[in-house]
Parts: structure tokens; C-alpha cells; sequence
């Protein structure tokens, strides 16, 4: 076959493979279920905010509850690795979305009764971080026992689809419904899209071989952790994101919402400036489709750096609007980096040791996150907002930089697709 036949191949092949996986029961039933909890966990970030900030909560207050999701994450994420691959994937996932489902509907009635302590709000949401923390490990291994070996980058994009749907939809609906009724109802709906997960999660029929593993639960770690470590452009890029998570995000998620209750409208700004985050993400997501770069890892670093744009909007408290093109690009920058990253992941880890790996990479992006998130505040009303967020902006462009002059990001590259089996 030609060069260019080969190109026209791969351009065209994976559209189809996309609707072919809607006609494979596994994959139509968690996906339903799935884009269903996305949906809800898009509407989260803006409900949980200003159920702090409206309650009288102050910026470093809702650092606190913020802290607490992150902070129990990171100890499901901890374990969630082990636990999927010793006890199955979609039995933690079971697991972690009724936890879930019960803790944000405990979070939404004490929002929606009033006058709760600050220290319940935390206590319940850090519940619900740990139902996240488990699920995530799980998931990047699971997408791997509903589909064929071919089809898993499809899915995946399928999967990015819905999420960044979510991430739209879900802030709009969100700011509208917190600005006529109360915070407490939007996290009540997000409740019930667990229930939902849990729903079509318990109706999946996977194979008995998928559905655990004997052994000690530290040589699991061990496994795990060899697997982790042994591969240094997962440990450059997983410090890379810890920092900014601690740098770039914490601020942005911690001031982001302050700084539109104060001088750009409240809970509908805010949930605008999401919007343009998720429809970003959705622009990437679509001009994904049938491609995939030779080197992964470059471009997954270099969009990264398109989120000192919004930092730079709430720096100068532009209008909501040109914040909300910076959310854009940043939008574009997430989709993109995770689409790659997932499936780099999926194809240079051997499925036996993926979910370990997948949760000790998730750990490491997400260590500083806590300690960012309750600085965020209190640095920021000792040097100023803007500051906080000049620094960050900096950071993202001179770390990306930093971090494409390695050669181990500057020289990977992925294997070649596999060839689909026939027999």
C-alpha cells in the first residue's frame, strides 16, 4: 500500500470503529452510565464553591474544602491501583460510585437545610474525594477489558468526548440553576448521576479473568511501583504536573471563583469562564479524531501551556468574556494532554501492572495539590491575587519549556498501532 493509502486508512478507519462500539453492549452500557456521572461532575466545581461562598465562606475557607477533596484523592489513588488489579475494576468502581452518590446527596442536604459548619462540608465532600481517587485507576484499566486491543484508542476518545461534554454542559447548568434556586439542589443532581454510573457498572458482563488476582498486597505495590519508576518520561511528566497543579491550578480554582463573585457577576460568570473551558476541550476532542502524533509526548507538553492565558485574564481582571477565550485554550490544552497521555499510557504499560501504574501516576500529579490549595488563599492576601497568578502564568510557560529540552520527552516515540487480530 502507498504512503498515502496508509494515511487515507487511518483517517478514515477510526470514525467508523467509533460507531461501532455503540453496538457492543459493554461499551454502550458504561459509557451511558459514565457520560451520565460526567455530566454531574461537571456541575460540582461551581455548585461546591458557592455553597461555601454564598454560606459566607471566604476564598482560604473553600481552599479548605477544596483541600479535603484532593487530599482523600490522593488516598484513594493510593490504593485504587492495588485494589483494581486484586479485586477487579468494575467491583471498585461499584464501590467508589455508590460512596460517591452517598456522600455528595449528604453534602446536598446540608447546603439546602442551612447554617452547616464548615467542618461538615469538608468531611462529606473528603468522602466523596476518596470515591474519586478509587474509581480512577480502575477506569484506565477497564476501558481495556470493554474493548478490543484496536479499538482502545477509539474508546478512549469516545470516553474524552463525554468528559469534556460534561465539562460544558455541566458549569452551564450549573451557574444558571445556582443563580435561581440553591447550591445544595445542583449537588443533589449530581448525586443522583452516580446512582446512574452504578446502574449500568453492575450491568457489564466481563470476563471471570478480568475479576481479580492473588497475591500480597505489597508485592502489588512493589510491582506497581517498579513499573512507575522504571519509566522516566512517566516521573518527568507526572513532577512536571504535580508542580503546576500546586502552581497554576490551585490558584486558578481557588481565586477563579472569588475573583467572579467580586467584579465579574458571580455564579454565572464563573460558570461561563468553565463553559469556554469545556468547549475547548470538546474543539480538541473532535479534531483528534483518526490522529495521533509520532511524538506524543511533545505535543502533550507544549499545550500545556496555554493555561498562563486565563491565569493572565484573572490577573487583570479582564472581562469575563476574555477570560473565558484564556479558558478556551486552556480547555483545548487539557483535552489534548489527557486523550495522549491516557493512551500513551495504555500502550507502553503492560496491562497487568496498567491500574497500579495509572494510580501511582496519578498520585504524583496530584501530591502538591492539597498543600496548593490551601496556600492559594492566604499567600494570595499576603502578596496580592494578582501575583499568585503572574506566577503561575510564568511557571507553566518556562517549566513547558524546561521540560521539552529533555530528551526523554524530546525523543519518544509511541509503538505502531497494533495489527487487529483475525483469529
Amino acid at each position: 500500500m502507498s504512503a498515502r493509502g496508509q494515511i487515507e486508512r487511518l483517517a478514515v478507519a477510526p470514525s467508523r470503529t467509533k460507531l461501532a462500539l455503540f453496538k457492543q453492549p459493554n461499551f454502550r452500557r458504561f459509557f451511558a452510565g459514565y457520560a451520565t456521572s460526567l455530566f454531574g461532575t461537571g456541575m460540582a466545581p461551581v455548585a461546591v464553591s458557592f455553597a461555601v461562598l454564598n454560606g459566607g465562606g471566604s476564598a482560604s475557607q473553600l481552599g479548605f474544602v477544596l483541600t479535603a477533596v484532593v487530599t482523600t484523592t490522593i488516598v484513594g489513588l493510593l490504593v485504587g491501583g492495588v485494589l483494581a488489579d486484586r479485586f477487579g475494576r468494575r467491583r471498585l468502581m461499584l464501590g467508589s460510585d455508590l460512596l460517591r452518590c452517598v456522600a455528595q446527596g449528604t453534602f446536598a442536604a446540608l447546603v439546602i437545610v442551612g447554617h452547616a459548619p464548615l467542618w461538615s462540608l469538608i468531611g462529606v465532600i473528603a468522602v466523596s474525594g476518596l470515591g474519586s481517587g478509587l474509581f480512577s485507576p480502575a477506569l484506565t484499566a477497564l476501558t481495556r477489558e470493554i474493548v478490543s486491543e484496536g479499538e482502545v484508542h477509539d474508546a478512549n476518545a469516545l470516553i474524552g468526548l463525554a468528559r469534556n461534554v460534561g465539562s460544558v454542559g455541566g458549569p452551564a447548568v450549573a451557574g444558571g440553576l445556582v443563580a435561581v434556586t440553591n447550591a445544595g439542589v445542583v449537588v443533589a443532581a449530581d448525586a443522583f448521576t452516580f446512582a446512574v454510573s452504578v446502574v449500568s457498572l453492575a450491568m457489564l458482563e466481563l470476563d471471570r479473568g478480568h475479576e481479580g488476582r492473588v497475591s500480597s498486597i505489597l508485592d502489588d505495590l512493589r510491582e506497581g511501583w517498579d513499573a512507575w519508576r522504571s519509566r522516566s518520561w512517566i516521573l518527568i511528566t507526572d513532577i512536571k504536573f504535580a508542580l503546576s497543579n500546586a502552581i497554576v491550578l490551585s490558584p486558578w480554582f481557588v481565586l477563579g471563583p472569588a475573583i467572579a463573585k467580586r467584579h465579574l457577576g458571580g455564579a454565572s460568570a464563573w460558570g461561563l469562564v468553565l463553559t469556554a473551558q469545556g468547549a475547548g476541550a470538546i474543539v480538541a476532542g473532535l479534531a483528534l479524531v483518526g490522529r495521533r502524533p509520532g511524538r506524543p509526548l511533545v505535543l502533550a507538553t507544549v499545550v500545556q501551556a496555554a493555561w498562563a492565558l486565563p491565569l493572565i485574564g484573572l490577573a487583570l481582571i479582564m472581562p469575563a468574556w476574555a477570560i473565558a477565550v484564556g479558558a478556551f485554550a486552556a480547555g483545548i490544552g487539557s483535552a489534548v494532554f489527557v486523550a495522549i497521555w491516557t493512551t500513551t499510557l495504555q500502550r507502553n504499560v503492560p496491562h497487568a501492572v496498567l491500574a497500579r501504574v495509572s494510580s501511582y501516576d496519578s498520585l504524583t500529579a496530584f501530591a502538591l495539590g492539597p498543600i496548593g490549595l490551601a496556600l492559594a488563599g492566604p499567600i494570595a492576601a499576603r502578596v496580592g491575587d494578582a501575583t499568585l497568578l503572574w506566577i503561575g502564568a510564568g511557571w507553566q510557560l518556562l517549566s513547558t519549556l524546561f521540560v521539552l529540552a529533555l530528551p526523554q520527552i524530546r525523543r519518544f516515540h509511541d509503538p505502531p498501532r497494533p495489527a487487529f487480530k483475525t483469529s
